[in-house]
């Protein structure tokens, strides 16, 4: 796990909650009923512009699915906490988490965004950050990743968004995730040449043990 995803870098928001299970068994974007992304929608800090460097997803596998997934950062559309899915291309894409290295019980996985996919987000407005499968080759109903979510009782001001049958689907339930990022400092911020002492939105641990 990189040093950065352990809170070096301000968390932007997240969601953590018990366990649920949503499998992703279709390449992305999925023409069928089957699931090929999976996310959530959230907030950005409102104290400045934040370029994305890290998301965070619980995940497990079944079977032994082969493939690539990706973390996407997507720009919002509808109402958020209701109605909230991706909108647009992906404005920015993680480097790939090899399904085969996942672990058969849940564990967070960190998808890391290169330097030039560290799109810059507004600050205070929303954006949609999915889980992506970006390619397989062994991918089916035996096989394939599952990402947890909270179904009744979600407690997160965003909400959960899935693409199948070729379209984004909103759902009032809770992905499982964490985003990263570094501050847009402006020029002449009194911040600069100090220590850049950001909140935290999380009440629990990152990592369990």
């Amino acid at each position: 796990m990189d040093l950065k995803a352990k809170g070096l870098d301000p968390l932007i928001d997240s969601y953590t909650a018990v366990y649920n299970d949503w499998g992703l068994r279709a390449v992305h974007p999925s023409t069928t009923l089957e699931t090929s992304a999976v996310g959530q929608s959230f907030t950005v800090l409102s104290d400045f512009d934040y370029k994305i460097t890290y998301a965070l997803f619980d995940l497990k596998k079944v079977g032994s699915p082969v493939g690539n997934l990706v973390a996407q950062l997507y720009a919002h559309s509808g109402t958020y906490g209701t109605s909230s899915v991706p909108t647009g291309s992906a404005l920015a894409e993680s480097n790939p988490v090899a399904m085969a290295d996942l672990l058969t019980s849940y564990a967070y996985y960190t998808f890391t965004f290169p330097e030039a996919q560290q799109y810059k987000m507004t600050k205070a407005l929303h954006y949609c950050i999915e889980c992506v499968v970006k390619d397989a080759t062994t991918l089916d109903a035996s096989n394939y990743p599952v990402i947890n979510y909270r179904g009744f009782q979600a407690t997160h001001s965003g909400n959960f968004s899935q693409f199948k049958s070729s379209a984004w689907a909103a759902s009032a339930y809770d992905t499982i995730f964490y985003v990263y990022g570094d501050a847009v400092v402006p020029a002449g911020n009194p911040l600069i040449n100090k220590p850049l002492i950001l909140p935290v939105k999380i009440k629990k641990p990152l990592f369990r043990t």
